[in-house]
This record gives structure tokens, C-alpha cells and sequence, in this order.
């Protein structure tokens, strides 16, 4: 089963083979994870583009459970169908979070 973790190093691993491609982004996204395997990290996607492990500022808030992550990085879950269920909000700048759908590309290693 994939974890938080999983992904997160999967998301590092391509933010490090293509930084120019994460930093298009332009912008520091946090994901505040509720439910198994809680956490929260960043995704820093500016000059200097990495995954940290933790807490900081950020651009863009995004908190859902843990479930509904994995499932929507996976491509199982419709990004939009979670936010009208109210499974996933957003605090923050709205132009990122519409760049969400790439960013979980990113992260789930999918086309």
C-alpha cells in the first residue's frame, strides 16, 4: 500500500531530476493531512525546489485526510469531487491550488 512517505520521496525524487519543471510552479503548497499516517509537509516549488518534512509558511494550504491524498495522487479520486464534498479545502492563493491536477501528476508519476 503506498504511503504518505512514498509519494512525498517520489515527489522529491522528480522535483531533483527536473527542478526547472518544479519551479514553473511557482509557489510553496502545504499539505496538512488528517487521519492514518497524519502529516504535514510542503511542497516548495520556488528557487530552491524541494519536499520538507514539517511544518512553515506556504502559498497555498491544502488539508484532506490521508486517504483521499493517496487516492487523489493515485488518480482514484477527482480533485473537484473532493473539494464539493468538502474533503478537501483550500486556504490560500487559488491560482496555485488550480494547478493542483499537475502537481499531483508530478507526485503520482502519471501522464
Amino acid at each position: 500500500m503506498t504511503t504518505v512517505k512514498d509519494l512525498m520521496d517520489r515527489a522529491a525524487t522528480m522535483i531533483d531530476e527536473n527542478p526547472d519543471a518544479a519551479r514553473e510552479f511557482g509557489g510553496v503548497y502545504k499539505f496538512e493531512l488528517d487521519g492514518d499516517d497524519a502529516r504535514t509537509f510542503l511542497v516548495d516549488l520556488t528557487d530552491n525546489p524541494r519536499v520538507i518534512d514539517g511544518d512553515g509558511d506556504a502559498h497555498c494550504i491544502i488539508r484532506m485526510e490521508t486517504r483521499d491524498f493517496i487516492a487523489l495522487v493515485e488518480g482514484r479520486a477527482d480533485r473537484r469531487a473532493l473539494f464539493f464534498m468538502g474533503r478537501l479545502s483550500v486556504e490560500g492563493d487559488w491560482a496555485l491550488a488550480m494547478k493542483l491536477k499537475s502537481l499531483d501528476e508530478l507526485m503520482g508519476d502519471r501522464k
